[in-house]
């Protein structure tokens, strides 16, 4: 009992700081397609909704599409690290993630006690995308952000909805395009003035030597998480770029954190020490 009054007394200051502040949250693919770890988080994110906090999720499905691309008969290629995503992959893309996933998250959310509305890129045209090139050839329906207008986000906030992004964009001529959903999330938090972007992942945060557990940082600021960035390996490469880019760009604070464990995402917030690793100007 005293452990929990005191985590309860523990979590007041950050309670009042972060109060009526957005705070964008991306859940990786394999996070959500695991459905206790998907509970647990989507816990923490109905909690935080009701202590005051604007929160915006964005999600993945890389699992789930390479799944159903199989069942479909589609032979999934990779080129430059990039799924090649042409015309037929295209459409059972955008029926993962937006049909599917968006769809399932949106009701979970709702069903746990908060408004929650699931959005894609394409619904008022907010987030406008460019078509990814690259040197080893043509990778077909794969995109890059171009353009984020915040106006549909703001206004679903603004009425009390939690918005839940499924990252598929557009270009100006109506090609829809995948989006890498950090990248999404990184220009979301950016483009609504996010007082912290977190990314929940399947590794602790950030190495120094992965996965040396004692070269793991709790914290970094700009420039060090810039100088990690030359050494480290992997997936970790995009998500620290993001989370350089966000911070460049406004975003108060930055992190990574493994959600897999339970209730990550609450410790993060809501504790002194946190979890992960945090990165701030």
């Amino acid at each position: 009992m005293s452990a929990f009054v005191s985590a309860l007394i523990e979590s007041i200051p950050y309670i009042q700081r972060f109060r009526d502040k957005t705070v964008v949250i991306k859940l990786g693919g394999s996070l959500a397609d695991s459905p206790e770890g998907r509970r647990a988080i989507l816990q923490d994110i109905v909690l935080l909704s009701l202590v005051g906090m604007k929160i915006v999720l964005v999600h993945g499905g890389g699992k789930e599409i390479s799944a159903r691309l199989d069942k479909m008969g589609i032979e999934t290629e990779f080129v430059g690290g990039y799924r090649v995503t042409g015309d037929a992959a295209i459409t059972e893309v955008e029926m993962v993630l937006t049909g599917r996933i968006n769809t399932e998250l949106t009701l979970l959310l709702n069903n746990g006690g908060i408004k929650a509305v699931g959005i894609s890129g394409k619904d008022g045209g907010w987030l406008e995308a460019t078509k990814k090139h690259i040197v080893d050839g043509d990778i077909g329906h794969v995109g890059e952000v171009a353009t984020v207008d915040p106006t549909l986000i703001n206004l679903l906030m603004s009425g009390g909805y939690t918005p839940i992004i499924s990252p598929i964009g557009h270009d100006k001529d109506g090609k829809t395009f995948n989006l890498n959903a950090d990248d999404v999330a990184s220009a979301v938090a950016t483009a609504v003035g996010a007082e912290k972007l977190i990314l929940m992942t399947d590794v602790n945060g950030v190495y120094k030597n992965f996965p040396d557990p004692a070269s793991f940082v709790s914290k970094l600021n700009l420039e060090e998480a810039k100088e990690i960035l030359k050494t480290v390996k992997g997936g970790m490469i995009p998500k620290l770029t993001c989370a350089v880019n966000a911070i460049e760009s406004g975003v108060h604070s930055v992190h990574l954190l493994n959600g897999s464990t339970p209730h990550s995402l609450l410790v993060e917030v809501f504790s002194d020490s946190g979890i992960g690793t945090m990165i701030e100007r």
